[in-house]
């Protein structure tokens, strides 16, 4: 079962960071700062998230308020991986705003599924 879920979070990962960078990466070249395009991608890549996980990788059939609470705290947690991430590259490196972004949501990725598989949508509790 844990195998299934990383592949399918996996999945659902790539459909979700191929929405947000595209995001990203679309309202930088229209002038947006790295940070601001970024926090607006992740509140979209958010909402599509929380669907394709609950109802997919982890067929989870709680969607009640405590769910999207948790959700939340996670996905904000996971959000200052990446920020704490992007925010240090930026700073501190001379690598591409646009690398920097795929670093930042391979940490906010690992960061997430962890949070997901045992905080959000763990019906065991």
């Amino acid at each position: 079962m844990l195998f299934r879920q990383i592949r399918r979070f996996l999945i659902v990962g790539l459909i979700n960071t191929g929405i947000g960078l595209s995001i990203i990466w679309s309202l930088m070249y229209f002038g947006f700062s790295a940070v601001t395009a970024n926090v607006i991608g992740y509140i979209v890549g958010g909402t599509v998230s929380f669907n394709l996980n609950r109802l997919w990788t982890f067929a989870a059939s709680n969607s009640d308020a405590l769910t999207v609470g948790r959700f939340f705290l996670s996905f904000i947690a996971s959000y200052c991986v990446n920020f704490t991430v992007l925010s240090l590259g930026l700073s501190h490196t001379v690598i591409s705003p646009y690398i920097l972004q795929c670093i930042a949501a391979v940490a906010y990725s690992v960061s997430f599924f962890l949070l997901s598989r045992y905080f959000v949508f763990n019906e065991q509790r």
